[in-house]
């Protein structure tokens, strides 16, 4: 593991010594954005401690580091008062299936995919996904699920498989209607791609369909470009 400063690498420590879990480094939070949409500031702590669901950076005794840190941190708790984002876990399986077809309810994709119908097409989607190689092989260290912290509910998600040494592919991601333009979708596909990065993947792929256009002008904010076009054909006998 590399670690930026010499600090942080003798914190890992003392977290390994009393055996507690930690990430470095998981994830970045945008806190401003420039004219056309694009992060212009942003956060990535230092540590994530899973079990404390808690994020930790790392200063220097430099007061114009602390204070500009501190000033990121603030924005931080502002931005993002009330959802987590963390690793998924097998217990949020039953939890994910509903949260797919309450989001997919009324969907263009639900008309293309119909075990986003009901519950029990959504856990057949996700069987196939998480414990058979649908689309690759599922990868749970990339994957996440953005909780409600007062309500403690799973309000979105997102699925990543390796479908080579080097290359992850989205196979879900979706938030609640009621949870829709906050950031979140952007903020889980940021956990992904970040972890991805920070383990040596190289290339990060999904499909999405034309006719979602919110899905299609995020994606190409987040610099996704274009690689191949095909169509999808919906049995209505």
């Amino acid at each position: 593991m590399r670690f930026a400063h010499n600090s942080e690498r003798q914190f890992a420590k003392l977290l390994d010594f009393y055996n507690i879990a930690w990430d470095y480094e998981p994830r970045t939070f945008t806190l401003a954005r420039n004219g056309e949409g694009r992060p212009a500031q942003a956060f990535t702590p230092d540590f994530y401690l899973p079990a404390y669901d808690l994020y930790i950076e790392i200063t220097t005794l430099n007061q114009k580091l602390v204070t500009k840190k501190n000033r990121k941190a603030r924005r931080l708790r502002e931005q993002y008062p009330d959802v987590e984002i963390r690793r998924w876990t097998e217990a949020d399986y039953q939890p994910a299936a509903a949260v797919i077809t309450a989001a997919y309810r009324g969907h263009v994709d639900a008309q293309i995919n119909d075990q986003y119908h009901t519950m029990a097409g959504s856990l057949r989607f996700l069987n196939n996904i998480v414990r058979f190689p649908g689309c690759g092989l599922f990868d749970a260290e990339s994957s996440y699920a953005a909780v409600d912290r007062k309500a403690k509910n799973l309000i979105g998600l997102i699925l990543c498989s390796r479908v080579r040494n080097d290359v992850g592919h989205v196979t879900q991601v979706c938030v609640l209607p009621e949870y829709r333009s906050r950031g979140i979708g952007e903020h889980l596909l940021a956990a992904t791609s970040t972890n991805l990065r920070k383990r040596g993947f190289s290339l990060l792929s999904l499909t999405v369909t034309e006719a979602n256009a919110g899905a299609v002008a995020l994606y190409r904010r987040l610099n996704f470009d274009s690689k191949r076009v095909f169509d999808a054909f919906v049995w209505e006998g």
